[in-house]
């Protein structure tokens, strides 16, 4: 079994990214930077990748969305 993880750090600034883990290895996303212009409370995720089961040697999407008080950040 591989397990695919999402962590989203507690601090409101930062660099954020999707990554995913298994015995073989790890691989990640670009990282997005996200700076607080108005400190209002830290970005939420709205929904976040979930675990799945992948054929090996195939491609997977890991799609994710993030929102702060006023817009949404991103829609990957």
């Amino acid at each position: 079994m591989r397990m695919l993880s999402f962590k989203d750090h507690k601090r409101p600034g930062g660099s954020y990214e999707c990554r995913a883990e298994n015995e073989l290895g790890t691989a990640s996303s670009g990282a997005v930077e996200v700076t607080v212009i108005n400190d209002v409370g830290p970005p939420r995720f709205l929904f976040e990748p979930y675990d799945l089961d992948a054929i090996e040697g195939t491609t997977i999407e890991l799609p994710c969305k993030a929102e702060d008080d006023d817009d949404v950040l991103q829609d990957a």
